[in-house]
């Protein structure tokens, strides 16, 4: 599978440290974007009734499953929300300690995709993956931490059609103190805020259809607080990646079962029982860029069912 690499460039504004431990900082960066993209506006339902009453159950790993624990103790996770004081600081810190862990590669995929052995390829092998690592990696870490979250797949309209770069994977997390989920994109070490509440992955596109002028990227790098790259730079950086990510807010797709008592490949993943949310009209996408197949795909128009409190 490829994926895109194009935005490798962006690497320029970004330093390299492999395995590198920053303090976490009592503050988030926030830099407002200037929209100058134009996006479909899409129809969703959000209403209960719509939810599907035949809807399987999403199914997460335990908190306190053994996997979980020796994910949390082999990398010492909890060292890095030590000094956090709200669930989004500590999903600002734990983004920014995978964000740096390694440099993206669209081209390489790991042996097996679970968090614990993406993270043994990376600090052994110094192996360098894809957006897809990256999500799967926070996400991992994210619930390792008491934090409820799910690898989010986003597809452009023309998924079907489009031979390459036709995804892009983020993780989301449910914050209870906000009562919702919300997106955080370990690639790029960002997260969309408006008006002071984080935004999900719909919310975002949304808010860049109506070209809202207060929506915020926010994160706790220190490359972007140290002074080390001017305001120009971060501007750049922020604005490519809002250009970047606006194409995939179209179809989301997120599995039903989110737990790691299997190695799911990205390519064993299409075919497990999955639920992807597709606008009004639009029809459900039945291949991913052109010869893969997607199998046990259910799809709602319901936002309110995509987007339903973890249990």
């Amino acid at each position: 599978m490829v994926y895109n690499d194009k935005y490798d460039v962006f690497y320029q504004y970004q330093g390299l440290f492999m395995l590198k431990k920053y303090t976490v900082l009592s503050f988030c960066f926030l830099t407002t974007v200037a929209l100058a993209i134009s996006l479909p506006k899409l129809e969703f339902k959000n209403t209960s009734s719509d939810r599907l009453a035949d809807l399987p159950d999403f199914k997460y790993e335990d908190f306190n499953s053994a996997y979980l624990q020796e994910l949390r103790t082999r990398f010492n996770l909890e060292s890095l929300v030590v000094d956090c004081e709200t669930e989004q600081e500590k999903v600002l810190a734990v983004m920014n300690w995978v964000h740096h862990l390694w440099q993206h590669n669209g081209n390489n995929e790991p042996v097996k995709s679970d968090p614990i052995s993406i993270l043994d390829e990376v600090i052994t092998n110094k192996k360098h993956f894809r957006c897809v690592e990256y999500a799967t990696v926070l996400t991992g870490c994210l619930n390792a931490l008491g934090l409820r979250a799910r690898v989010l797949s986003l597809m452009t309209a023309d998924v079907e059609t489009r031979e390459y770069v036709a995804g892009h994977v983020v993780t989301e997390v449910y914050l209870p103190s906000c009562s919702k989920w919300v997106l955080a994109d370990a690639q790029f070490n960002l997260m969309p805020v408006l008006d002071g509440m984080p935004l999900n992955a719909l919310e975002l596109q949304q808010a860049l259809v109506n070209q809202t002028s207060a929506l915020e990227l926010a994160s706790c790098d220190p490359d972007l607080t140290s002074g080390e790259y001017t305001p120009a730079e971060i501007a750049v950086y922020k604005q490519d990646f809002i250009d970047f990510i606006g194409e995939y807010l179209y179809f989301f797709r997120t599995r039903f079962d989110q737990q790691y008592t299997q190695d799911v490949t990205w390519a064993a993943g299409r075919n497990l029982s999955s639920l992807v949310l597709v606008p009004v009209g639009a029809k459900a996408p039945e291949v991913f860029q052109i010869k893969y197949p997607f199998t046990n795909l259910t799809s709602t128009n319901s936002s309110a069912c995509f987007y339903q409190k973890p249990v």
